[in-house]
């Protein structure tokens, strides 16, 4: 798990899991899914903060069977190779995108993952191309090896997200074994039942098996 905006302070109420601020829910979200891994005797790995950056993430996430990225990520409707996830190094305040990995780097990844989950903004979403679909993030993680992969369609709160994410892991690591989509399903229904809006839980998707 990576979570490269751990660190600081910030508002939890407003902060955007896309370019900006801190995202103090997301230490929250790896540390309690570390958690849950060790529960199960999984080996499991977490990265924070400044450590979390996009060369760890390459070397790390080849032999992944699960990789969950707690992050800021941005689409792009004109370029779709430039849609991109940043990771410590990279100035979510700046143009600099030299920490950041790009969705055309994503693509000469070779990953055997059987989970990728992107709990970031607009991870989903991007250039739709006639007879391609819609390039995203999703789309390039999908070519790189990913068998099943959770994003966004929209922009993403940190609070809420870290609530329906820890939530989605407890079902699938819990001592019943449930497919991904069904513990994704459960988790969407648990935020349901706590009164939480739709915009918070139901841009959330999977495709996979």
């Amino acid at each position: 798990a990576f979570a490269p905006f751990s660190g600081g302070k910030g508002n939890i109420f407003s902060t955007k899991r896309g370019s900006g601020l801190n995202l103090p829910e997301s230490k929250v979200e790896v540390s309690s899914i570390f958690n849950l891994c060790k529960a199960r005797q999984l080996d499991a790995r977490v990265s924070l903060s400044h450590l979390a950056t996009k060369e760890h993430f390459i070397q790390e996430a080849k032999k992944a069977n699960i990789i969950h990225i707690a992050s800021h990520s941005e689409a792009d409707y004109k370029n779709a190779g430039l849609a991109k996830i940043r990771f410590a190094g990279c100035d979510a305040t700046k143009n600099d995108v030299s920490g950041c990995l790009l969705a055309s780097e994503v693509y000469n990844l070779e990953l055997n993952t059987d989970l990728l989950v992107l709990s970031s903004c607009e991870s989903g979403v991007g250039k739709l191309v006639k007879g391609e679909g819609v390039l995203s993030l999703a789309r390039s993680f999908l070519y790189a090896g990913a068998r099943n992969i959770v994003f966004s369609l929209w922009e993403i709160d940190d609070q809420y997200t870290r609530k329906l994410m820890v939530t989605f892991y407890k079902q699938f690591l819990g001592k019943e074994t449930i497919s991904y989509q069904k513990a994704l399903q459960v988790a969407q229904h648990t935020l349901i039942k706590q009164g939480v809006h739709p915009k918070h839980w139901s841009g959330i998707v999977m495709i996979g098996k």
